[in-house]
């Protein structure tokens, strides 16, 4: 069971670096038929801003550094955390991102996911290996979208008479993902809540990989329910002229005493 409890963690990373915006850098004021939201500032972010900036360093203050890289379509191609892991991005001839690695600071290869997509630019699956020293793994993923809504079911490629199976659901309003819901075997493990943001643009706002996910405001509550541990956090921004957050401070809601920094370094786009 374990390793597929590390296969969700996985996804966690991969997810929380990968999804901050869309693939290009883009104005959209058209919010009334797409169920997953346009990015950036004309589809709401509320700034009134439309300079695009690419986040180029993220500082977890006293726990992790990642540096980010695009290319010269100021898509993401790479992250570096100072904490032991590379994550990279490749993309197909549509712009869409067609394989995340991520690696140790050897070089050796720890997760793989290779993405299909249907004609309307979204995903339909994905296929996962997970290399472990002692033994490899793949896993199949299905891609469902709905009004505000997307679940990913991960079924594990084994001849185990008792199959893990996990599922990912995600619900979005037209600009912020406002829950992520983890299951195993049929039962919700952990659920995360995001019930307030700002009106200002995300840190990651542009350059994200994975499109579908929305995240054009910075959240400003994050509530955690899970068999490990649950958690109520506040936060605070500070910001640059552009709307963008520079330092975002951590509280346990009802109290003003900073349990976590996190600092934010951008560049400007192509």
């Amino acid at each position: 069971m374990k390793k597929y409890l590390n296969f969700m963690f996985l996804a966690v990373i991969t997810l929380a670096i990968a999804s901050c915006g869309n693939e290009e850098p883009r104005l959209n004021n058209d919010e009334e038929n797409d169920s997953i939201p346009a990015t950036g500032p004309g589809s709401g972010s509320g700034s009134g801003n439309s300079e695009v900036l690419l986040m180029t360093v993220m500082e977890m203050v006293g726990e992790n550094t990642i540096t980010f890289e695009y290319d010269s379509k100021n898509r993401l191609t790479r992250n570096v955390h100072s904490a032991g892991t590379i994550i990279e991005y490749k993309y197909n001839g549509n712009g869409h991102v067609s394989t995340i690695l991520a690696k140790e600071m050897n070089g050796r290869i720890s997760l793989r996911e290779d993405f299909t997509y249907g004609k309307d630019g979204k995903p339909i699956s994905k296929v996962a290996t997970v290399y472990n020293k002692e033994e490899n793994y793949i896993v199949d993923s299905k891609y469902v979208f709905s009004d505000n809504k997307l679940v990913v079911t991960n079924i594990p490629r084994t001849d185990e008479e008792e199959k893990y199976i996990t599922t990912e659901e995600y619900v979005y309003n037209k600009k912020n993902l406002t829950s992520l819901s983890f299951g195993l075997n049929g039962k919700i493990h952990s659920v995360f809540t995001m019930s307030e943001h700002d009106n200002n643009p995300s840190a990651g706002l542009y350059g994200g990989a994975l499109h579908w996910i929305p995240s054009n405001n910075n959240v400003l509550r994050e509530q955690l329910v899970s068999p490990a541990g649950n958690h109520d956090y506040t936060f605070k921004y500070t910001y640059n002229k552009q709307g963008y957050p520079t330092k975002q401070l951590k509280y346990n809601t009802g109290s003003d005493v900073v349990v976590g920094q996190t600092n934010y370094s951008y560049r400007p786009a192509n």
